[in-house]
């Protein structure tokens, strides 16, 4: 929020679903489902993009992951992302699905790629190298009796 303004400057929404992907292994090929976090929208207001405001509101997205992560068994962050934003999701460690496919590489053939979706990942387990951790308020503690 701009408390000067009081207007919303950025927001995002997820769900949660299975990822279904082929899984090479050498006696041939196989679907694997994996549960994922599905980043549906992230959005920062054109007029405060590249102050950090969306790098924060990122983070905070990650600490809510770490939560969900901890109760459901997720692995993944999974988005589609427009063209123009790409390399912000790089820069914040997410990786495009199918390497390959930039929009620099669909524009280097004379496309336009305003209207494609580009699917990106991060791990869970990424985000715990990197030191992510989830709110404290949102862990349970958890009573061992001997």
């Amino acid at each position: 929020m701009d408390p000067i303004k009081n207007q919303i400057v950025g927001f995002f929404s997820s769900t949660v679903g299975l990822l279904t992907q082929n899984v090479k292994k050498d006696d041939g090929t196989y679907k694997v489902d994996t549960p994922y976090i599905n980043l549906a929208y992230f959005a920062i207001d054109k007029e405060y993009q590249g102050t950090g405001i969306g790098r924060a509101l990122m983070m905070e997205f990650f600490s809510m992951c770490m939560v969900i992560a901890l109760y459901t068994g997720v692995q993944l962050i999974y988005l589609e992302s427009v063209d123009e934003s790409v390399n912000f999701y790089k820069r914040l460690g997410y990786e495009l699905l199918h390497k390959d496919a930039t929009p620099e590489a669909y524009q280097k053939f004379g496309n336009d790629t305003r209207n494609i979706q580009f699917p990106m990942l991060r791990k869970i387990s990424d985000l715990i190298a990197d030191g992510h951790s989830p709110y404290i308020d949102n862990v349970l503690p958890i009573n061992v009796e001997k």
